[in-house]
């Protein structure tokens, strides 16, 4: 025996049909209408690379490739590598400090930047007062929230 279908007992995908498919014709006029949207859809949707920016010790030709600790003419020699995975060539702004370990001795500070190629890398190279006894040496960029760090001996008697 059938009972017939009262207004109440409609089957659910009866009801969440029409919602559905108003939601989705509202995404599309959206899409269509607001230009931010669809751009925000666009992103939402495909894979784009991240950008950043390496930042690392440059290596050297001695036999344990230590070119952090390296000295001359009484100067602690600082040699880094900045290379860029940005969208366009632009500078990147660098920070080198090279604090003593012993204490009432100064920190001997260096700014500046590089102009990096997207894809490329660049050497920079700094020149610093050598404390007598051991330090550390601080490279950072700035912008990018990004910093080494290495702890080297001082100058020998």
């Amino acid at each position: 025996m059938d009972t017939p279908e009262t207004p109440t007992s409609t089957r659910w995908f009866q009801r969440v049909l029409p919602v559905t498919g108003l939601a989705l014709a509202l995404v599309a006029l959206a899409a269509l209408v607001v230009p931010a949207f669809r751009d925000q859809v666009e992103l939402s949707t495909s894979r784009q690379p991240e950008p950043y920016v390496e930042l690392y010790f440059a290596r050297s030709a001695a036999p344990n490739g230590q070119a952090v600790c390296t000295a001359q003419s009484g100067k602690a020699v600082v040699r880094f590598v900045v290379g860029s995975h940005l969208p366009k060539e632009q500078p990147v702004a660098y920070r080198v400090v090279v604090d003593p370990v012993a204490k009432g001795v100064r920190s001997s500070r260096a700014v500046g930047s590089v102009r990096v190629a997207s894809g490329a890398s660049a050497l920079v190279t700094q020149a610093l007062v050598r404390p007598r006894k051991g330090y550390t040496v601080s490279v950072s960029l700035p912008a990018q929230g990004q910093q080494l760090r290495a702890h080297c001996p001082g100058r020998r008697p």
